[in-house]
């Protein structure tokens, strides 16, 4: 039918109330909401050091422990992996993920994008592993479709352009984007995140993008000493804020606060919230040796040698 969409499936069975909403509020800024979450990372920046500690290459931080909690949490809340487009409300297939990284850390260098498909059961070393591989790529010389097909568009004159652009958006309401245009196009996302707290910044309520179908903004702003509660004291902890904005045209308030506890408590304590890193180091003989960092349920980490 003209409504199915190679990204989503219509979501069916709505009340009125959530189905009138892309009519009466059309736009993705016009009905922005915007939520912060203070994040006690005192316990995930000594889990990232142990991590580092054993595992030297391929550092792990904040951003990718916010990535594992962001896939999580939309295992779990799948309402925040969808989007609206001509009207309706489709549910995304597939977790993605688009952040942007500088070419190098200079003012004026250019900024990369990447966009990933994440597994919201992927042990926590595949994962960082996957993001470095995949900066890593967006960094080198090698030219992107995206980029093969924005040099296209550039070379038009503005009038021309914006043509351009408008039958994209046309196309888009009319489900007839086909999968070739939407897969490497990192505004068709289910979140974009920005990790501010990288360059020394604190986090900012960013605004959603009208072109593509992102639903979900994330920014991560840097740690800093503050005073905590922790079992009914007030100590001086780490804290990381995390700001959101998000289209409430998908899910009401409710189930948005009810993902944001989920996640700052995946981040706040991950050991103990199934972070699994499934970590075997190779030594320089060749052997294998574990690294205590899993969890089994509940539980306490396996001791098992270190290498």
């Amino acid at each position: 039918m003209w409504w199915n969409r190679c990204d989503g499936d219509l979501v069916r069975g709505l009340d009125p109330d959530r189905r009138i909403m892309p009519y009466i509020m059309r736009g993705r800024n016009e009905s922005i909401a915007f939520f912060e979450s203070a994040v006690d990372v005192t316990r995930t920046e000594e889990f990232l050091d142990e991590f580092n500690r054993r595992r030297p290459d391929g550092r792990a931080t904040l951003f990718h422990m916010v990535l594992w909690a962001l896939a999580r949490t939309l295992g779990e809340f799948p309402h925040l992996n969808r989007f609206v487009a001509g009207g309706r409300i489709y549910q995304r297939h597939g977790i993605w993920i688009s952040f942007a990284a500088k070419q190098e850390l200079v003012e004026d260098a250019p900024l990369v994008t990447v966009k990933k498909l994440f597994d919201p059961n992927q042990p926590f070393l595949e994962l960082v592993d996957d993001v470095h591989r995949e900066v890593d790529a967006a960094r080198s010389t090698a030219r992107t479709s995206v980029d093969k097909e924005l040099s296209i568009l550039l070379r038009l004159p503005g009038s021309g352009l914006r043509a351009a652009v408008a039958i994209v958006r046309l196309a888009d309401r009319l489900s007839l984007l086909p999968r070739a245009f939407i897969d490497p196009d990192p505004m068709f996302t289910s979140v974009w995140v920005a990790n501010l707290g990288s360059l020394n910044m604190d986090p900012v309520f960013h605004h959603l993008y009208e072109y593509g179908n992102a639903a979900v903004f994330c920014t991560i702003g840097q740690a800093t000493e503050e005073p905590v509660v922790r079992d009914s004291n007030v100590v001086i902890g780490r804290v990381a804020r995390l700001r959101f904005s998000y289209d409430e045209r998908i899910d009401d308030g409710m189930y948005a606060g009810h993902a944001e506890r989920l996640l700052r408590r995946l981040v706040e304590d991950p050991l103990a919230n199934g972070c699994e890193p499934s970590m075997a180091l190779t030594t320089k003989t060749g052997e294998k040796a574990g690294v205590a960092l899993s969890v089994a349920g509940e539980g306490t980490p396996h001791e098992v040698p270190g290498p």
